[in-house]
């Protein structure tokens, strides 16, 4: 697949297009075949979760990194290219980020890095992979997660996604936390998971977490808040 990509000013100009016609724009054969294919798994997943938007974007999320690791030639290049997101927000799925945030909502669109919805799901579900899509949803649909930790997770992490194994291991061991001590320690807005990506933010710049091994490491995050897990 040949992976395109939008300047900022062309984005701006196609997001007027789109505000003022709301005309899917002409894709080739391969990109109308990922049009489909996310058409289909964001409607699935509205009627299966109706009243949980988190759970929608999960599954959004989930479909377009399924669809793009199978496709072979999806680098971390292309995942770092904020244009390639810029392009499938507003050629090939404006219909659903329109549908999912308003059809004038630039940020969500391609204004801003962190606020793009395809890219930052795409994101989220690289840095909470857990193996296998299975094993992924499994974590990932758990009460523990909302939109608050798909911000917080990739909006914490670096553009670079320094240390994917860690921010990996964070999630699975935060879908371990029991709910009480999760609730225990949020203080307002400011969540356990927040606190413990703060947190490792600060150390691994001292600490290699590879030298301490990686389930201490991120272990011990927990534990330093005051978090049990028994």
């Amino acid at each position: 697949m040949n992976y395109k990509e939008l300047k900022p000013n062309e984005a701006s100009n196609l997001m007027q297009t789109w505000i003022d016609t709301e005309t899917l724009p002409s894709v080739n054969d391969d990109e109308m075949r990922l049009r489909l294919y996310l058409e289909k798994q964001y409607e699935q997943a509205k009627e299966k979760y109706p009243n949980d938007l988190y759970k929608v974007d999960m599954e959004l999320g989930l479909a377009l990194y399924s669809f793009l690791d199978q496709n072979g030639d999806f680098t971390m290049r292309t995942a770092s290219n904020d244009g390639f997101w810029r392009y499938l927000s507003l050629v090939i799925v404006p219909h659903l980020v329109s549908d999912r945030w308003g059809k004038d909502n630039d940020a969500h669109f391609w204004s801003r890095t962190t606020r793009i919805w395809v890219r930052v799901m795409w994101w989220y579900v690289f840095l909470s992979w857990q193996g296998s899509v299975e094993k992924t949803r499994d974590l990932l649909e758990k009460p523990a997660f909302t939109t608050d930790e798909i911000l917080n997770l990739v909006e914490r992490c670096g553009r670079k996604g320094a240390y994917v194994d860690v921010y990996r291991e964070i999630m699975k061991l935060y879908g371990a936390v029991p709910d009480e001590e999760r609730k225990k320690h949020a203080e307002g807005r400011k969540t356990l998971f927040r606190k413990v990506m703060i947190l490792n933010t600060a150390r691994y710049v001292v600490i290699d977490p590879y030298l301490m091994g990686l389930s201490d490491y991120v272990k011990s995050l927990y534990e330093d808040l005051g978090v049990s897990f028994e």
